[in-house]
C-alpha cells in the first residue's frame, strides 16, 4: 500500500450533509476513500492489506459523491484468544462538535468475525476504570450486503471525541479464515451549537481516490 502526502481530512466536518432539528446536523468525517488517508496499525495480529475500491452503498450512488470505499482483505491465522487488524487515520482527527450519536456502512464476508470502532474521550484512551472508549458494530458478521450500522455515543463519556481507529476481530472465531469488508460514510451527528475546539488532524493523499484492481 503507498501512502499519499497528508492533508486536513478533519476539514470535512465543516461540510453539512442534512439538518436534523435546529441544533443538530449530521456531519461525515469520510468516506474512506482517499489514498493513504488510513493505514495498518503496526502491530495487528492478522495479516491484511488495504486498498481504495469502486464499490459502493446503492443507496448513497448518485449525489455527487466520489463513489468508492476501502477495502480490507484479512487472514485469519485461527486459534485460541482473539487476533485483531485495526486501521488508523494517518493521523487522529478531533470532532469539533458534541456529539450524540453516528454511522458508518459496512459490507463484509459472513465468517462471523466483530467490528469496533475506537475513540479517544477529551483526549484520553481509557476511563477512570481502565475501560477502553469503544463501540461495538453490528454484532458478528453473518452477511455479505451493504449495511447502515447506526450507534449512539454514551452521555457520559467526556468530550470532544477523537477518531482513533476501526478494528476487526476474531473474537470466539478460531477456525482460519479469509475475510474481505468494504466501509464507507463515517458519519456523525453534531451539536452545532456546542463548539468545542477546531477540528485536527489529516490524512494522506490531495489526489482523488484511485483504484487498483490487482489488489
Amino acid at each position: 500500500m503507498k501512502l499519499g502526502k497528508g492533508i486536513l481530512f478533519g476539514a470535512l466536518l465543516i461540510g453539512v450533509c442534512s439538518v436534523v432539528n435546529s441544533a443538530e446536523v449530521v456531519k461525515k468525517v469520510t468516506d474512506f476513500n482517499v489514498p493513504g488517508e488510513w493505514k495498518p496499525y503496526q502491530w495487528n495480529k492478522a495479516t491484511g492489506k488495504i486498498s481504495v475500491r469502486p464499490e459502493f452503498p446503492d443507496e448513497l450512488k448518485g449525489k455527487g459523491d466520489e463513489e468508492t470505499s476501502l477495502g480490507l482483505k484479512i487472514s485469519w491465522p485461527g486459534g485460541e484468544g482473539m487476533r485483531f487488524f485495526t486501521i488508523v487515520p494517518e493521523k487522529q482527527v478531533t470532532i469539533p462538535f458534541k456529539v450524540s450519536k453516528g454511522s458508518i456502512w459496512i459490507k463484509g464476508t459472513s465468517n462471523g468475525r466483530y467490528l469496533e470502532l475506537h475513540f479517544l474521550a477529551n483526549g484520553q484512551e481509557k476511563d477512570d476504570k481502565g475501560k477502553l472508549y469503544k463501540l461495538g458494530g453490528p454484532g458478528a458478521f453473518n452477511f455479505d450486503n451493504w449495511r447502515k450500522h447506526e450507534f449512539t455515543i454514551p452521555a457520559d463519556w467526556p468530550q470532544p471525541l477523537t477518531i482513533k481507529s476501526v478494528t476487526f476481530h476474531d473474537w470466539g472465531c478460531p477456525q482460519p479464515a479469509e475475510d474481505t469488508f468494504y466501509i464507507t460514510r463515517y458519519e456523525f451527528t453534531c451539536d452545532d451549537a456546542q463548539k468545542l475546539g477546531d477540528s485536527t488532524g489529516a490524512a494522506a493523499g490531495g489526489q482523488k481516490a484511485k483504484t487498483n484492481d490487482a489488489w
